[in-house]
């Protein structure tokens, strides 16, 4: 009876698999790999890294292809015409985001900007972010943290260049992205110059770390009985995390709450004090919980480089008027906390194998992911808290003084408290910290990494390199430091940037979205509820959209500014949910790789070639840091001397 059974089980499965696929084709449902195994569907089929596995899946099945991860739903989108069709006819039907673990705990239960379902509240979120925080007249009154956080970042380079020592832009990078963020959103910074990485800088690297590590896919998020089960713990990870976040987040609101106290009006405010005004006047939305999501929102990049430090610093002296990189930091503990806060938040962001396995949570053997998240949100939240409490104790002090700043001159945390201020029921401290969050993202993600890469391919094709300083040596000249202003007339620096872009998009997976209705994509039937991945990579490097897709030809965008030539090219996404950061990033990217190709001549480690192999994570970091020579110009020498 045993020898029977195993002998019709093959033929069960057979029939199985048979009955499925005919069912697939009767409803006209995008392709599909045959073999969709029973409670895991085709996640046997999944490698690293995702965009390159998926890429070569769709080269099988086409542009348009239908996936089975665990219990969940999968469009895969890989053509110009297709994610056009995703973007534009039924860009609604795609507005909302799937819930994944990470939304549920980093997310604050998917009410930030990031992971918020379509609707009101996202709607609200998103004029925020885009006419209080990152609008163009914002971005430009903000323009003076940026040039102080590249001319920091200079003058730790020429010093590497006077020692005639390799320098790692990785560590460069992040430390510049970290002094932005977090100069824009509390007016700290953590990093760099005469700065001995203090507890708040450590706590919020940390956070960093986690948020990137617990951010990306977990079976859970596929196979629920594994998240029931509280296998591998990845849930309370998550919790943990978010305690950290959000604790973090708050600080820094009190922070600025206690500054916007003691000044008064001021010039230029932090996003936490543009988050805190608006509380004022709705309290009963503009929580501060709200306003820690939107600092945090969003996933940070895995680097420990001079790029990172420049972006986060013009970013937290935005945000909350600090900086945690260079010279002249004190809040050295705050910044390892905040470092770590990053790298949490980005390994711990994004889907995870519990998303769409709920048997790994059930059973426990994805790490605990879930419980990681908590964990993670925890941190990021309390480091949040602490920068809005620190924003209103500064705030309290300076309003009993006779001290007065203009509007210029305020964190945006500060901007905010004052709106919390005239509408305290919606502008509380949660949604402060939200933005908060969102910023942080919008600024470093797609800096840093894309700063790395670029200098990566200058070193690679050295022709590039000199084409563009020519290019800035006939604008500028040689008396001054490039300037934001100088972007619109430096094409071939633009070019530069795009092409990098293109070839190592920031997101090579797009941020998942989900159908909320029935809807056609490139002539197929895609039911509600389908989680949409559009592998921008894929689209970036494909030899049917781009001639000689993986050759580095910055040529290729001369004359096509402003134009997305068919969705051929979307590294901020496009649509309702598109980047509300890309202005800012592209401001941070032309002027942080622009400085560097104007002050220094560039040289390898080595005679071989730098190493392109791409890393794992949410953002495609490089595998291996990038490790470089650099000599001050001749010509830049009066120019270094004044910085």
């Amino acid at each position: 009876m045993d020898v029977q059974w195993l002998l019709y089980l093959p033929l069960a499965l057979a029939l199985y698999i048979f009955t499925t696929h005919f069912l697939h084709k009767l409803r006209n449902l995008p392709p599909t790999p045959l073999l969709n195994l029973p409670f895991i569907g085709h996640l046997y089929l999944l490698k690293k890294p995702l965009h390159r596995t998926l890429a070569k899946i769709s080269n099988t099945y086409g542009p348009v292809l239908l996936l089975q991860f665990g219990s969940r739903r999968i469009l895969v989108v890989s053509s110009p015409s297709a994610a056009e069709d995703c973007f534009t006819k039924n860009d609604v039907v795609f507005a909302n985001r799937p819930h994944l673990l990470a939304g549920k705990h980093i997310g604050y239960n998917y009410t930030t900007l990031a992971w918020s379902s379509y609707g009101d509240h996202w709607r609200n979120l998103r004029k925020i972010s885009s006419v209080e925080i990152l609008s163009t007249h914002r971005l430009q009154m903000l323009n003076r943290i940026r040039i102080d956080e590249v001319e920091s970042m200079i003058r730790g380079l020429n010093r590497d260049s006077e020692q005639q020592r390799p320098v790692d832009m990785k560590k460069v990078f992040f430390e510049l992205t970290i002094n932005v963020v977090m100069n824009m959103i509390a007016g700290k910074r953590y990093y760099g110059e005469n700065v001995e990485e203090g507890e708040e800088g450590k706590r919020f690297r940390e956070i960093v770390i986690d948020t990137f590590r617990l951010g990306g896919s977990n079976i859970g998020d596929f196979l629920p009985v594994v998240k029931w089960l509280g296998v591998g713990g990845f849930e309370k990870r998550l919790v943990e995390l978010q305690k950290r976040r959000d604790e973090f987040m708050q600080k820094l609101v009190e922070e600025c709450k206690s500054r916007i106290a003691k000044k008064g009006g001021g010039e230029t405010k932090t996003m936490i004090e543009m988050l805190l005004e608006l509380q004022e006047k709705e309290p009963g939305y503009y929580k501060d919980q709200l306003i820690r999501s939107l600092m945090l929102e969003g996933r940070f990049i895995d680097m420990k480089s001079m790029f990172f430090d420049l972006t986060v610093n013009v970013m937290m002296r935005m945000i909350a008027g600090k900086r945690y990189y260079g010279e002249n930091v004190e809040e050295v503990e705050e910044a390892k906390r905040f470092r770590q806060i990053v790298i949490d938040t980005f390994n711990l962001s994004g889907t995870n194998m519990e998303d769409f396995l709920p048997v790994v949570k059930w059973l426990g053997v994805g790490g605990n992911f879930e419980k990681r998240l908590v964990e993670l949100q925890k941190r990021r939240d309390e480091f949040m808290q602490e920068l809005v409490e620190e924003c209103k104790r500064r705030i309290c002090r300076i309003n009993g003084g006779d001290q007065e700043v203009g509007s210029k001159s305020k964190t945006m945390i500060e901007i905010l408290l004052e709106l919390q201020e005239k509408e305290p029921d919606y502008y509380k401290d949660r949604l402060i910290k939200s933005l908060m969050l969102t910023l942080l993202a919008a600024g470093s993600d797609t800096s840093a990494g894309t700063m790395e890469w670029a200098l990566s391919l200058l070193l690679n094709n050295p022709h590039v390199l000199k084409k563009a300083q020519i290019e800035i040596d006939n604008h500028i000249g040689y008396d001054r430091l490039i300037d934001e202003s100088d972007i619109p007339d430096l094409p071939y620096l633009r070019s530069i940037v795009n092409e990098t872009l293109r070839m190592y998009p920031a997101g090579p997976l797009l941020v998942p979205h989900e159908s909320s209705e029935p809807c056609t994509v490139g002539g197929y039937r895609v039911p509600a509820g389908t989680m949409l991945l559009v592998n921008c990579w894929a689209i970036h490097n494909d030899p049917k959209n781009w001639e000689d897709a993986r050759k580095f030809k910055p040529e290729r965008f001369e004359g096509q500014e402003g134009s997305r030539d068919g969705f051929k090219w979307m590294p901020f996404g496009s649509g309702r949910r598109g980047c509300p950061g890309e202005g800012l990033a592209m401001r941070m990217l032309c002027f942080g790789l622009g400085s560097v190709i104007q002050c220094f001549d560039w040289e390898r480690v080595g005679k071989d070639l730098v190493d392109m192999t791409e890393g794992g994570g949410l953002t495609m970091p490089k595998a291996k840091s990038l490790m470089a020579y650099c000599k001050a110009r001749p010509s830049a020498a009066k120019l270094l001397s004044q910085i």
